[in-house]
Formats: C-alpha cells, structure tokens, sequence
C-alpha cells in the first residue's frame, strides 16, 4: 500500500465575495445540490463553502494520478458521514480514475475560522509507484491592498501599467499544473478586488485574464470607461 497527502487553505472572505457576485451560478458549477443544501443550511455558509472547496483540492493533490484540463469538481463530492464527519465520494471519470490507480481509501479533515478554511487530504493506493499529484494552485494572496480606478471627467480610467503590475506579481505566485477553470475564477477575484469592478461572465478565462491588453479592455467593460 502508498499514502499521499494533499493539503490546501481558502479565504472564506474571497468566498463570501464569489458567492455575493457570482451567487447560484458559482455554487452549481463547482458542487453537487447535496453539498450546496448542506452550505446554505448553515449560519455562514461561505465557510463552509471554502472548507469544501479546500477539501476538494486537498483530494486532488494527494491522488496518484495526474489531470489534464479542467477538473471536473462536481465529481469529487464531500460529504457528511457518520457523527458529522466528512467523508469522500468520487464519481464519474475521477472514479474510474481513482479505480484504475489503485485507490482503496481517502480520508479528509477540514476547519474553518472566520478568515480562512483548511483541509487535509490522505489518500491510500496499492499502486506500486504512484505517480506525483496534480498540483492545484492554492489561494493567490493579494497585494498592496485596493487600487481604485482613476477618474477622469466623471469616466474611469484603466491605467495598463497597474494591470501589469498585478499580473505580474500573480504570475508569480503561480504553481505548475493548475486547473485552468479555478485559476480563472482565482485571478477575476483578485482583479476585482484590485480594481473594484465585477467582471462580466465572458471575461472571467485565462485567455482574456493574462493578456494586459485584453484585461484593460475587460475593467472598461466592467467599469463602463475607458483605457489609457
């Protein structure tokens, strides 16, 4: 028998911000109805949102097979077992995956504060030589705190030396082998931080998020100004 780990943190308040702006959309694309009822049945859901959202993670990394592409969230579901303790459940293509490694267990642990959420994965596999985990980017920090747009003549300005800036310093902060859906969702909510806009759907892919020039174009969008 091997045994991985995977581990992972999640800003509840990035959560709580994602769920006030993005609301059904965000939570039925990343989970299934039984984890949403479970969330929005609590005092503060957003933690327990982000406890899940790490603990999906946190599973992932400590699989002994790699992902290409998106990783199809809905499929590693996080349950409540016995006396209120998580459990795992993989389904579709994650379980055949998970099945043709050798994954005989996984057993999950998860906590939450007010500021953040944690989990810690263990996965047991009869693989003889398992393969590395897939790495999925934890919780980009921001920095330097909010940029407002600047004002001119009542219509916001985009100054592309920020953008670049930020982008900069995210890219950065990133790790190889990313699911590419979350690190756009990632990137948005640190651009909407910076930049106090709400991008709109389109905007939110890594395509139009890592161009500077594309970006500019988006927060005039979302800010209805213009770009210098």
């Amino acid at each position: 028998m091997n045994g991985s780990v995977g581990t992972d943190i999640v800003s509840v308040a990035r959560i709580a911000k994602l769920m006030d702006r993005r609301g059904d959309q965000f939570l039925r694309r990343w989970f299934t109805p039984g984890e949403v009822a479970y969330c929005v049945g609590k005092a503060v859901p957003s933690r327990h949102v982000a406890a899940r959202l790490a603990a999906k993670e946190a599973v992932v990394k400590a699989l002994p097979f790699g992902w290409t592409g998106a990783v199809p969230w809905r499929m590693v579901e996080i349950l409540s077992g016995r006396h209120g303790a998580p459990a795992v459940q993989l389904s579709g293509t994650m379980l055949v995956e998970a099945q043709r490694a050798g994954v005989v267990d996984i057993q999950i642990s998860m906590s939450h504060c007010d500021e953040f959420a944690t989990a810690v994965a263990m996965v047991t596999s009869s693989a003889q030589e398992p393969a590395p985990p897939p790495v999925v980017q934890a919780e980009a920090s921001q920095q330097g705190g909010s940029v407002p747009l600047q004002e001119a003549t009542g219509v916001a300005v985009v100054d592309r030396r920020q953008v670049e800036q930020i982008l900069a310093e995210w890219s950065g902060m990133r790790e190889e082998h990313t699911d590419p859906e979350l690190e756009a969702v990632r990137l948005a909510i640190l651009v909407e931080d910076v930049f106090e806009v709400t991008l709109i759907d389109d905007d939110i892919d890594l395509a139009v998020l890592t161009d500077p020039d594309a970006v500019v174009r988006a927060l005039g969008r979302a800010h209805g100004g213009v770009s210098r």
